[in-house]
């Protein structure tokens, strides 16, 4: 229950962070340099037999539902209604005995975004890097916004 809470409270400041976006809106969009490799899959069903991982948890939002692919740390991804998108989490632990289950949300979460995105998937190391600036980009033709809370949050919007 703590670790649901605790996901919540960083969806829920990701999102107050996000609508606090002062930058201009109309400037054109990053383009992040990510190779294709398929066309986008923004279908639930079809980005679940993709990525060929089984959800350990189904939760209830607002507009629409989850899955956590891992619960501590956290591998989550989300399909929301207003406005449609996919929300793609990783939270970690800094502890070194979360080291192993931190590279398996990790690797979890990068095949969920690679899915979603068609691409190779190093979205999710280089925003984790810093090679790619937080904010709006352009993934595949698709608008992505990518949101880091220190070292140990991540959320990758995919809007369709």
């Amino acid at each position: 229950m703590q670790t649901i809470k605790r996901f919540a409270i960083t969806l829920s400041l990701t999102a107050f962070l996000l609508g606090c976006d002062s930058s201009d809106t109309t400037q054109a969009q990053a383009v992040v340099a990510e190779s294709v490799v398929t066309p986008p899959i923004l279908d639930e069903a079809k980005i679940l037999e993709a990525v060929e991982l089984i959800p350990v948890k189904k939760y209830n939002l607002e507009d629409g539902h989850g899955f956590y692919m891992q619960e501590s740390p956290d591998a989550a991804i989300e399909f929301r209604s207003s406005p449609d998108r996919i929300n793609v989490a990783l939270t970690t632990f800094p502890e070194a005995e979360f080291k192993e289950k931190n590279l398996v949300a990790k690797d979890m979460v990068t095949k969920l975004t690679a899915v979603v995105t068609g691409t190779d998937g190093k979205l999710i190391d280089d925003a984790m890097s810093g090679q790619i600036e937080p904010g709006k980009h352009v993934i595949n033709g698709l608008p992505v916004n990518i949101s880091l809370v220190g070292d140990s949050n991540l959320l990758v919007t995919i809007s369709k």
